[in-house]
């Protein structure tokens, strides 16, 4: 269609790849997490931010719990930063929820380039980096848009994902960093979809399925 077509000239992109590395996106197959205790990974998107013998560790880029930490109650403090300071540099931030491991844990991925603290992901994304962002943005030196953070985050540990992506849980894809850097927040067409979308073919056709079912 169209969108895709706009979004290709834009320089959005992705394609089906066939085995994980850092970096990657993770798109939920349609029949999984429909239900039960692991909704939260229906239709998910997931940008893998650390791959190795010892296990994967990723953030869900489509889960969106407040629009800003304004609103957001009960974030448990940290040791290494204060949260009042933390939500007042961030209070028009959107928060995700990353995954369901370490959900007091904040996470940081974004597009600043030399932020001390953080690691690259791949060219040009990051993650990390918290407190130097903090200590940066009370002097109004640093643009807290470019910045996406995360509750927590998916992890599998050594052979998991591998044994779930052959059981077709996961479909397996590399993407531009846009997918990853850019807010999901009241999207004119859901992420998943998008992705698939880009992604063609058989992708694109359940992407359609979903479509016609609105």
């Amino acid at each position: 269609g169209g969108e895709g077509a706009r979004e290709e000239r834009e320089g959005r992109w992705a394609h089906e790849v066939f085995a994980v590395e850092k970096g990657c996106l993770l798109v939920a197959a349609p029949e999984f997490f429909v239900e039960g205790s692991q909704e939260y990974f229906s239709q998910a998107v997931i940008f893998v931010v650390e791959h190795s013998e010892e296990g994967t560790m990723g953030v869900i880029l489509n889960r969106p719990v407040a629009y800003s930490l304004d609103s957001v109650e009960g974030l448990s403090s940290q040791k290494t930063f204060a949260i009042e300071k933390f939500k007042k540099v961030f209070r028009n931030s959107a928060l995700y929820l990353g995954g369901d491991v370490s959900l007091e844990s904040i996470i940081l991925l974004h597009d600043v380039k030399g932020l001390v603290g953080a690691r690259e992901v791949i060219d040009g994304v990051y993650i990390g980096g918290l407190e130097s962002a903090l200590k940066l943005a009370e002097n109004n030196a640093f643009d807290t848009s470019r910045v996406r953070l995360f509750a927590g985050y998916a992890g599998w540990g050594p052979g998991q994902l591998k044994q779930e992506i052959e059981r077709g849980v996961w479909f397996c894809a590399a993407g531009s960093r846009d997918i990853a850097t850019s807010q999901c927040i009241k999207l004119k067409r859901p992420l998943w979809r998008q992705v698939l979308d880009l992604m063609g073919g058989r992708f694109a056709e359940i992407s359609k399925a979903f479509d016609a079912m609105d």
